[in-house]
């Protein structure tokens, strides 16, 4: 949500950059977002039982992305790149919406407060 409000605030002030494929105002939303979706994220991770550190597998997408749209000879760097966002995005998907471990986990309690029984 706050992504489309910055791309609407460059839209009306013109502050779109081709070249980037963003404006100054969406970048600094991404910017400003980055660590608290990390940090969202991990807890999620941690909430199923698995490593924050598992947020790191979106990191090789962005230069990915950023270094095939200026790939103009080969567009198969851009089609891996974009297999692998989606791929990442699916996996991140399916944890997302499973169910958190029952009781206590090895990074703490259970937010729902339910036993493991």
């Amino acid at each position: 949500m706050w992504i489309i409000f910055g791309v609407l605030i460059d839209a009306a002030l013109d502050t779109f950059d081709e070249g980037v494929g963003v404006g100054i105002f969406t970048a600094l939303i991404i910017f400003a977002f980055f660590v608290p979706a990390i940090s969202v994220g991990a807890r999620r991770l941690h909430d199923i039982g698995r490593s924050g550190w598992w947020r790191l597998l979106y990191l090789p997408t962005y230069p990915l992305n950023f270094w095939s749209n200026f790939e103009v000879e080969h567009k198969s760097l851009y089609w891996v790149s974009q297999g692998f966002d989606i791929a990442v995005a699916i996996l991140f998907l399916i944890w997302a919406l499973t169910d958190g471990t029952k009781g206590d986990n090895r990074f703490g309690p259970d937010p729902k407060g339910r036993s493991a029984e």
